[in-house]
């Protein structure tokens, strides 16, 4: 029960935890069984458990995330076995919660909504019925993100992107550099 409750408040499974590079993981599992055909992120497959990998510079790929699903037939491995303990009800799950002192963030009466956690753990649910665990942690620390959404001339756009390939990073990632760089909401714009 210990293993149940250290993922659910601090999000760590077993030997993994966030930050983990690709080799550790291995170390601590073995090789995958199975691998997503996409690289971005890779997905390591260990029975009903998926990893997500992402790259943090061109030699290294951490661990951002981890998955179990309920659904497959799979087994899953012994790091995670804990989860078998888990209530697959969503009614259950939410009591089980309230019993172990673990206010959740967000949680409706839904039975196809999802309830998460302060620590990035999320349940969904299928009909009211337990269908997948997730655990995301942020790819950087720091303070909390929020995304917006612009609309931009396509030639300013056009700028964006051509410096952001000569940057090697994404044009979103150039714009928000930009703006954090750039002038506060509270000071008159240029």
């Amino acid at each position: 029960m210990s293993a149940l409750l250290e993922f659910l408040t601090a999000g760590t499974l077993g030997p993994l935890h966030h930050g983990m590079a690709a080799d550790e993981v291995a170390a601590a599992l073995g090789q995958p069984e199975a691998e997503s055909v996409s690289r971005k992120p890779r997905v390591w497959k260990y029975g009903a458990l998926q990893l997500a990998l992402h790259r943090t510079d061109k030699q290294t790929e951490r661990l951002t995330s981890v998955s179990m699903y309920f659904h497959s037939g799979q087994a899953f491995p012994p790091c995670a076995r804990f989860v078998e303990a888990v209530p697959r009800r969503r009614d259950e799950l939410a009591a089980f919660l309230a019993s172990a002192g673990i206010v959740p963030v967000s949680d409706t009466t839904d039975p196809a909504d999802e309830i998460r956690l302060t620590s990035g753990v999320s349940f969904t649910f299928d009909e009211g019925a337990l269908d997948s665990i997730h655990c995301s942690w942020p790819r950087s620390a720091g303070p909390p993100r929020k995304q917006l959404t612009v609309s931009l001339p396509l030639e300013v756009y056009a700028e964006l992107q051509a410096r952001a390939t000569h940057d090697r990073r994404s044009v979103a990632a150039l714009a928000a550099a930009l703006l954090e760089a750039g002038a506060r909401p509270t000071e008159t714009p240029v």
